[in-house]
């Protein structure tokens, strides 16, 4: 909604909402609020800030930084460490033994076995909010 208020949207992402809001009034009546507010909000007077905000230069990293980087640099190593030597995400040497049986046909997919079962296509809810 906010894409679409501050008119960002493709022409498809504008047709995909256009088509919500005409099946969702919960969604229509959001969006008609948010466009009251955000119409308020351009309209009101712009304040002068009384502290002015300083960005840090670029390519410099301040210590926090450094100090941030060192420490998820050294979690890594702290479970690479872990899991190598306590064999974590090592594969198997023999195939996985399946849960439940199927006879020979069943690959083929025409086995008595699987009949009871059904093939569940999923479904869309197309009025889930975008």
């Amino acid at each position: 909604m906010s894409l679409a208020l501050d008119g960002e949207l493709s022409e498809l992402g504008q047709a995909r909402v256009d088509a919500h809001l005409e099946r969702c009034a919960d969604c229509r009546a959001f969006g008609t609020d948010s466009s009251m507010l955000t119409a308020l909000l351009r309209q009101a007077p712009r304040e002068e800030m009384s502290v002015p905000i300083v960005l840090p230069r670029p390519g410099r990293l301040s210590a926090a930084r450094l100090l941030q980087a060192g420490a998820a640099a050294a979690a890594v190593a702290l479970v690479a460490g872990a899991s190598a030597i306590h064999g974590v995400g090592q594969r198997s040497s023999s195939p996985p033994t399946p849960s439940f049986k199927l006879s020979p046909t069943a690959s083929l997919g025409h086995d008595d076995e699987l009949a009871p079962m059904r093939r569940v296509t999923p479904r869309i809810d197309y009025r889930a909010p975008l």
